[in-house]
């Protein structure tokens, strides 16, 4: 914590070099941009998250060999963690509120079915998943208690709801556990995505402060963090192109 009446001076974190990534392959070209030809994912070094500063991530892209409606997807954004090293996912925080039920029956890992008192807001998507322990206030999370993923089959029994699963549950599960059910995704996205042709593309924006619910893609850290780390997502559809990246930078005020 800073202590009141201290000062807090600006701050920037360049990224304008293939030593600010974890990838050599990021070429530094002559007029001093970064290029590739290839899909890559790249990391900057980690750095401690202040909640009260606000974070302004910014950079340009473009696709120089640009043909078509052949595009250059980049995606930039941040990867987060908690105290103690370990990386949040999307999964343990981006949820629905209106999923927060409890347990009806018992259930034993390996099986498909779970028995639950409200499965109204459910969803069928592939990508969600049902987390135990869930606390009305949130304070569960990052919830890493993953019961199961993919639900196959939703409906109402009398005065329950059962849940079948795709997949086999991942663990025993008891008569009144709160449950949630959350959704999947990728990394922090701000400052989100450009589909880049030989124009530049400006991308840029800015987080400040910790989510208090369910929440992932800002413009708050997710709910946990107090470490980050710049990504970078270049040729992510794989077109490669000759992708451009130019004055990469974190502004921290």
């Amino acid at each position: 914590m800073i202590a009141a009446g201290v000062a807090v001076f600006a701050e920037e974190i360049e990224l304008k070099t293939p030593a600010a990534w974890n990838n050599n392959t990021l070429e530094l070209i002559p007029d001093g941009n970064l290029t590739t030809n290839r899909s890559l994912t790249v990391f900057s070094k980690m750095f401690d998250v202040d909640s009260g500063r606000k974070y302004t991530f910014s950079l340009l892209a473009r696709a120089r060999n640009f043909k078509g409606d052949d595009r250059s997807l980049v995606y930039a954004g941040f990867n987060v963690f908690d105290k103690d090293g370990r990386r949040i996912l999307c999964r343990e925080c981006a949820g629905n509120p209106k999923t927060f039920t409890t347990v009806a029956a018992d259930a034993k890992r390996g099986d498909k079915v779970l028995m639950i008192k409200d499965g109204s807001s459910f969803s069928k998507a592939a990508h969600c998943s049902v987390v135990a322990d869930a606390k009305a206030d949130y304070s569960d999370l990052p919830n890493r208690n993953v019961i199961g993923c993919a639900i196959g089959k939703i409906e109402k029994s009398g005065d329950v709801w059962k849940l079948e699963f795709v997949k086999p549950l991942q663990k025993d599960v008891k008569t009144g556990t709160a449950i949630r059910q959350h959704s999947d995704g990728g990394y922090v996205y701000i400052p989100g995505f450009g589909n880049c042709d030989e124009k530049w593309k400006v991308m840029k924006g800015a987080v400040k402060g910790i989510n208090k619910g369910l929440g992932w893609s800002g413009p708050f850290w997710p709910k946990g963090t107090v470490k980050a780390q710049a990504v970078l997502i270049i040729n992510y559809n794989k077109k490669s192109l000759d992708t451009e990246i130019k004055d990469a930078v974190i502004f921290i005020d």
